[in-house]
């Protein structure tokens, strides 16, 4: 298993964790987390994107929904050709933005 695999893994099992606490901001940002790192394969970034959608549809957040829906799609569809590095995939932020990756999500580290 690769290091990002179970970087990705790791960000959405805490994320579970939060949700569970009550604390969805930070289920939030382990989602986040896990959709910056897992970007580059298809399977991970569609299942960071499974997740948020399912998050959404627990917590009831019609934004989320309407704009997970979309992007579970395109990231089946797409990651192989492309992705913008950085972007939380969050629906606040252009799907087709980039954003400087935080410096502990790193493949390097």
């Amino acid at each position: 298993m690769t290091d990002s695999v179970q970087r990705w893994e790791a960000y959405c099992s805490e994320a579970r964790a939060h949700e569970r606490a009550g604390r969805i901001d930070a289920a939030w940002a382990c989602l986040e987390a896990a959709h910056i790192v897992g970007q580059k394969s298809t399977r991970l970034h569609a299942g960071a994107h499974a997740r948020m959608f399912g998050l959404a549809v627990r917590t009831r957040d019609r934004r989320e929904l309407v704009g997970q829906s979309g992007r579970l799609i395109a990231s089946i569809l797409i990651t192989w050709a492309w992705g913008p590095a950085g972007n939380s995939g969050r629906s606040n932020v252009s799907a087709l933005s980039s954003a400087p990756v935080p410096r502990d999500l790193h493949e390097d580290q």
